[in-house]
């Protein structure tokens, strides 16, 4: 009679199973890092371009003050 073993897919051709687990482990952790920086760069563009949307918008405000009064 054969003698069938458990099917275990987990395990790579060689039955090394924390090689293919780490790897994907460190993909996860890279594509979550990127992930988060790009959101950490457009965020903070969008309060720095704000930013400077209020600095345009309060020299304007002065410079219509100022030529009005003067």
């Amino acid at each position: 009679m054969s003698d069938f073993q458990s099917a275990d897919h987990t395990k790579g051709p060689r039955g090394q199973k924390g090689t293919s687990l780490a790897l994907r482990r460190k993909i996860s952790i890279a594509v979550l890092v990127l992930t988060i920086l790009t959101a950490m760069t457009l965020w903070l563009g969008l309060l720095g371009w704000g930013a400077m949307e209020v600095v345009l918008s309060a020299v304007s405000a002065v410079e219509r003050i100022w030529t009005s009064a003067f």
